[in-house]
């Protein structure tokens, strides 16, 4: 078993190994059990001990499953639940695993300020399907140990890449058997996890807390959390554009609407961490408060008003705060030197990623020739020359001829990295991005370039003003993580935009852009950043952004959308006003349009800005540098690791809070039989259903005529339904008179949340139906005599 200890052998005459894992407390029982066994004639006995036990400062596994550190405490068990593991590609990872070394070491305090209640044992849960681990824990050697392939975790993931040697894994236990896949027919093609799911993890593994990152659509809310969750959620989602733009509508209620995918997920959660100041506020308006049954629709009565009160306490108020990502300014910026460095001393971009990671370079993914050294036209490294306006030396770059301009440190370059992996939405605003830049290059360079004298008074094709620099995993190398590094098969095609068709049906000319879409080391990631003169990131929607920090970390320009976290982080820069509001195909988001000519004036303004800089225009430099130092300022005090991890210390208590709260209501009513008579349903008819917009928990699909015979009895099945079993999800009422279930003759009683998510498929009342049988697999059929249908006059 991974992450244990050999305590002794016991040598018999036969061949056989009993492999046995006890806690200290049992030491003397397994030793007992280990001598018996030699006694009978076994050949090898091997005792072992759980990783904990091993070392005494470690902490002992207790009766109960916790874990006792060298004090004699009890730690807290918590588990960190995101998409795949902690080294493989993706900003989710990458944070989870920044706040997994937080939370093991008290919140990043220092020891004199360590506190015993945030002691955690970090449990490490992916809910990606090509991450799924067999139940079990799983534990990794220390860093540079080199047995990294002897792990069980590898055996049962042969497939994924190996994690960097300096990343450090031994504080965390690895949990298997999470099932994500059953949930995969309810909305989008993409993993699920849900809250029946992660109470049978908690209970499995003993956990005090969970934490999660992930978008809050791929939570299931099927059945009340059974402990203490907490969400770190990138909302992607925002107010309506006219607020964004700072006039605020009287019926305005931010952007997350009882109607829209976000609102039963985020009520579900204890406590919600959001990622930008401008989602807090949506969502503390949204879930901060508990539900009113105020709704004539669902039947409130005034004598049922405090049974209703204790219903509305036992569905939560969910705890709010603004808790951004994890950033190190100063570890940012050496990263990016690191990369800058070795671009500058090795023959290209994969060249250098090989120098830096260890593996062989890869050489085979399209790299062009910008992405090489050793001549005018990389982006990397430049020939001196003389500027023939004032005959001063310069760094300048030759061009060809065949190949086009050169590229030197007066070159304006224009980066765009991110995700192309959407396959609808261009979430990430790749087009009008693209739009912006053409009509940039059309303004700035009107084809003309200039003349560059060489020292020994040869001349050639001058400097490009402008060059766009993508880089852009295509969606089938990020899997790549998961398969060996390897190179996908033919027929596995991207996801996204293709950029080189989008780039040529532009009509630019070939050499004003370079189309980078390999995966590289985090330092060559940062050197990009570092080398660009902005990053134009105008997506449509962002959660967060991690981009539009570490380009301004780093001292570069962002141009951004002002709408979201972008606006709220764009400080070195420029954010534009969108232009409209769009609507997602699936109805998950709510996208802002980017304004093409609002970029594209950004992008001339820090055009003029590079060209005064590199002029020395003394104005210029020093408002730049005022403006890049108070910008390092802001991200140091507002992204440093020590404050998130107070941050979260802070709202991890107030989930626990919440959920006693929660867990003492249910408690309550199911103790005294205070069921609500009340609040539990809404009846929805028609034809076209109307939007599910109300807090009743459940919604009844009904046709027209129908009439609820015993409102009391059905209340009172709908919330002993919700608060007792929790994960029924569909319930199917009987009419006189019995017959087979169809969707047009069926009356069923769903779950709110699951009608939201299903009318983003459809609307006619059949189909809605048919869909809810569909997930439902065996609908609970309740009795005869709750409803009836009545029919209209004339018919």
């Amino acid at each position: 078993k991974s992450g244990t200890q050999l305590v002794g052998w016991y040598c018999m005459p036969y061949h056989f190994m009993l492999v046995m894992s006890v806690s200290s407390r049992r030491r003397r029982v397994g030793s007992a059990l280990a001598f018996l066994w030699a006694a009978i004639g076994l050949h090898k006995v091997l005792l072992v001990v759980d990783a904990a036990d091993a070392d005494a400062d470690a902490g002992t596994v207790s009766k109960d499953g916790g874990v006792s550190g060298s004090r004699g405490r009890k730690k807290k068990r918590i588990g960190l639940l995101t998409a795949s593991l902690p080294w493989t590609f993706g900003p989710y990872q990458t944070q989870t695993h920044e706040l997994s070394l937080l939370l093991s070491n008290n919140g990043g305090h220092a020891d004199d300020e360590k506190d015993d209640d945030f002691d955690f044992d970090v449990c490490w849960l992916s809910f990606s399907p090509n991450a799924q681990l067999p139940p079990g824990e799983y534990r990794l050697p220390a860093p540079g140990s080199g047995r990294y392939e002897s792990s069980e975790l590898h055996r049962h993931l042969p497939n994924a890449v190996r994690p960097p040697d300096d990343l450090v894994l031994d504080h965390l236990t690895f949990l298997g058997g999470i099932d994500s896949a059953r949930y995969k027919d309810i909305g989008p093609d993409r993993a699920y996890t849900s809250g029946a799911g992660i109470n049978a993890l908690a209970k499995q593994y003993r956990l005090d807390v969970i934490v999660t990152l992930m978008d809050i659509q791929r939570l299931i809310p099927d059945e009340a959390f059974e402990v203490p969750v907490v969400g770190w959620v990138p909302l992607h989602s925002g107010p309506p554009l006219h607020s964004a733009m700072g006039v605020r509508g009287s019926h305005d209620v931010g952007g997350v609407r009882r109607s829209s995918s976000d609102y039963w997920g985020l009520r579900h959660h204890h406590a919600v961490a959001a990622l930008a100041p401008s989602s807090a506020v949506m969502i503390e308006e949204a879930v901060g408060s508990v539900i009113r049954f105020d709704n004539e629709d669902s039947g409130v009565t005034v004598a049922d008003s405090s049974s209703l009160e204790l219903a509305a306490v036992a569905l939560g108020r969910t705890e709010v705060e603004w808790i951004p990502h994890i950033f190190d300014r100063e570890a940012i910026l050496a990263s990016s030197r690191k990369g800058l460095d070795a671009l500058a001393k090795e023959p290209s971009v994969a060249h250098a990623d090989s120098k830096l990671s260890g593996s062989p370079p890869i050489l085979d993914r399209g790299q062009e020739r910008t992405l090489e050294a050793g001549h005018g036209r990389s982006l990397f490294t430049a020939a001196r020359g003389v500027n023939e306006k004032d005959n001063t030396a310069a760094s300048m770059s030759c061009g060809d001829r065949d190949e086009g301009p050169g590229i030197d440190d007066n070159t304006f370059v224009v980066l765009m990295q991110g995700g192309n992996y959407d396959k609808n939405d261009d979430r990430k605003g790749w087009d009008t991005s693209v739009q912006a830049f053409v009509r940039l290059y059309n303004k700035v360079h009107g084809g003309e370039y200039g003349k560059i004298t060489m020292d020994d008074g040869s001349s050639c094709v001058g400097a490009a003003k402008v060059h766009l620099l993508i880089h852009s995993m295509e969606s089938y190398i990020i899997e790549s993580d998961m398969n060996r590094d390897g190179e996908a098969p033919p027929m596995v095609l991207p996801d996204g935009h293709l950029l080189h068709r989008l780039l040529h049906t532009t009509g630019l000319p070939r050499h004003t852009y370079t189309i980078d879409i390999a995966k590289h080391t985090p330092e060559i990631v940062a050197a990009y950043k570092a080398r660009a003169s902005i990053c134009l990131h105008t997506s449509k929607v962002e959660g967060f952004g991690m981009n539009v920090i570490e380009c301004q970390a780093v001292g570069t320009p962002v141009i951004t959308t002002n709408y979201t976290a972008m606006g709220d982080y764009t400080r070195l820069g420029r954010s534009v006003v969108p232009r409209q509001m769009i609507k997602s195909p699936q109805g998950l988001h709510e996208l802002a349009l980017p304004d093409v000519e609002g970029i594209t004036d950004a992008l001339m303004e820090l055009y003029d800005e590079h060209v005064a800089i590199r002029a020395k225009d003394a104005a210029t430099v020093l408002r730049r540098a005022d403006e890049t130092e108070a910008t390092g300022e802001w991200i140091d005090s507002a992204f440093a690791p020590q404050l998130v991890g107070s941050q979260f210390k802070s709202l991890i208590r107030r989930a626990e809070a919440e959920y006693e709260r929660r867990t003492k209501a249910r408690r309550k009513i199911i103790r005294d039989g205070g069921t609500p008579a009340s609040g539990s349903y809404v009846v929805s008819k028609g034809y076209h259903q109307p939007i599910a917009d109300w807090d009743a928990p459940w919604t009844l699909l009904a046709p027209d005529g129908l009439v609820v015979s015993n409102p009391t009895a059905l209340h009172r099945i709908c919330w002993e339904a919700l608060l007792t079993s929790g994960r029924t999800n569909v319930m199917a009422l009987s009419l006189e008179g019995g017959g087979e279930m169809t969707p047009e003759n069926a009356l069923l009683l769903v779950r709110t949340y699951v009608v939201q998510v299903l009318q983003m498929q459809a609307s006619r009342r059949t189909s809605l139906v048919s869909l809810a049988i569909n997930q439902a697999v065996m609908p609970r059929v309740l009795p005869q005599g709750l409803v009836a249908i009545v029919a209209k006059k004339g018919v």
